[in-house]
């Protein structure tokens, strides 16, 4: 008996938590998510103020068939902003680029119009160099800041980019 009633006041706890920590409700092309308020410093979480200034951006900057490449973790934003990603990696952060050269090639060839990229932001760990994406994948990076210019900048670091030579 002790056990299901444990499950039952755990189960409860995380759903007032939840209700209490997505606070903040976005309004996208695919319906309302509920996100955080704030950015809980050191995590991949993603604050509902910088998720609106990302789609904000795709939609001022892109057209429906536009390629854009977000990196390393709001994946979401291609769903979000009816944008699919063409890539055959979604999210690099968390997924095997087996051949950087190779991953930049496909980019080239999808002519990626907008990048929203943070390169130097990533879950806390033991060695906080190993967090950063640009020195995870230091080819992707240089291409990413080599081809694209920044136009904006979130709080947390993320960079909105649009492509140099279109």
């Amino acid at each position: 008996l002790l056990v299901p009633v444990s499950f039952i006041v755990v189960g409860l706890g995380q759903v007032f938590w939840s209700n209490k920590f997505y606070d903040t409700p976005v309004k996208t092309i695919n319906g309302t998510i509920n996100l955080n308020k704030q950015w809980p410093a050191g995590t991949i979480l993603i604050p509902a103020k910088t998720v609106e200034q990302a789609l904000n951006f795709i939609n001022s900057n892109t057209s429906k068939n536009d390629q854009i490449f977000v990196s390393p973790y709001m994946a979401g934003l291609y769903f979000l902003s009816d944008r699919p990603s063409k890539s055959y990696v979604g999210n690099i952060l968390y997924s095997y680029v087996p051949n950087e050269d190779e991953f930049v090639e496909s980019l080239k060839s999808l002519k990626v119009k907008i990048v929203i990229y943070d390169p130097e932001n990533g879950p806390q760990g033991l060695n906080p160099e190993l967090k950063r994406l640009r020195s995870i994948y230091p080819k992707i990076d240089r291409y990413i800041m080599d081809n694209f210019n920044v136009v904006e900048k979130s709080p947390e670091g993320w960079l909105f980019m649009i492509q140099k030579h279109p």
